[in-house]
């Protein structure tokens, strides 16, 4: 599988998520503020990086995370549909 640069550093989605979901219970813990992610797809990265994504966050089903978004560069894709 293709991997984006935070995996090449030696972190994968468990502990990504574990670490921001910790940080957000903190905050709600702290604060009171209701908190929810939104988790960004990059349309530039392979297909599997953000297919492997999607399919963690299905099987984590994160009670923070409400929806996803494909962020990245407009142009080069919307040309690919012209």
């Amino acid at each position: 599988m293709h991997q984006c640069y935070i995996w090449k550093k030696g972190l994968g989605l468990p502990e990504i998520f574990e670490a921001v979901e910790a940080g957000v219970e903190t905050a709600v813990a702290s604060t009171g503020i209701k908190v929810n992610l939104l988790v960004c797809a990059m349309r530039q990265q392979d297909a599997t990086v953000n297919t492997a994504l999607f399919d963690y966050l299905q099987q984590r089903n994160s009670q923070f995370v409400c929806g996803i978004d494909f962020a990245g560069p407009e142009v080069p894709f919307s040309q690919q549909y012209n």
